[in-house]
């Protein structure tokens, strides 16, 4: 028997996704949108992330939700920040506090099982000027890797043009992938790095999740976009646009 190695194949078929699971990757972001919303009104001082999660979770599994996963970091301004995340077991006992900078990731799956990306940073209470700086040159270094994401071109090139901006500000440049495919699962190809030789297409769906390191902070976000012939566009433009540091509590 001959043993055939067929990743590459299978990998083919699976990046470029139909007009159904379109369909079902925006009910993945409506999903986040709800959750999005709800995590805003729950995060306030004297509550646990534990808490947070749970009401997140319990809201996600009544709109149909098959998989959940959730990570929270906070802490105050310039001090070491206390993380929980839902695959792992650690219980955070300390409670968010007035000053709190909240960093929070959502990736669940929707019925059907496809997934959407979503990271926001929250302030219980004011923003502090450090954290906008960063936010703002993040979403600087978002939009050129967006625009860089055509169709025939290797993901490494925007990238790059995504590194130019983070390093013409005075940031380091990515030090992880910029993002990567979505589908059935929450990861998948192409990965928007310097190896991956698969060429981008018109239809793809990929998460980016770009981050701007400054002397002072540290800002990320994460959305789900689609391919297009004029760049990568966001599957919901409506949870997309809600992009600004939230003030909460």
């Amino acid at each position: 028997m001959k043993v055939i190695n067929a990743t590459d194949l299978v990998d083919e078929v699976r990046m470029v996704k139909s007009e159904e699971e379109l369909k079902l990757h925006r009910e993945a972001a409506y999903l986040h949108e709800m959750s999005y919303n709800l995590a805003k009104k729950a995060i306030r001082p004297g509550r646990t992330v534990a808490e947070v999660m749970a009401e997140i979770r319990y809201a996600q599994l009544l709109a149909g939700s098959e998989e959940q996963q959730f990570g929270i970091s906070f802490g105050q301004p310039g001090s070491g920040h206390y993380s929980q995340s839902s695959w792992g077991n650690t219980f955070i006992r300390r409670t968010f506090k007035e000053g709190d900078i909240v960093n929070l990731l959502i990736e669940s799956s929707a019925a059907g099982g496809y997934w959407y990306d979503l990271r926001r940073f929250l302030c219980i209470g004011k923003v502090p000027e450090e954290l906008q700086e960063a936010h703002d040159i993040l979403k600087e270094s978002r939009s050129i890797m967006a625009k860089n994401l055509k169709p025939g071109t290797v993901p490494g090139v925007a990238l790059d043009a995504s590194d130019q901006v983070l390093k013409s500000k005075g940031c380091p440049p990515e030090g992880r992938v910029g993002g990567h495919g979505q589908g059935l699962d929450l990861v998948e190809r192409p990965l928007i790095h310097r190896d991956e030789p698969a060429k981008l297409e018109a239809g793809m769906v990929l998460s980016l999740h770009p981050t701007a390191q400054t002397k002072r902070a540290m800002s990320s976000m994460a959305d789900t976009y689609v391919i297009t012939d004029s760049g990568a566009v966001p599957v919901y433009k409506n949870l997309f646009d809600d992009d600004e540091i939230a003030v909460i509590g």
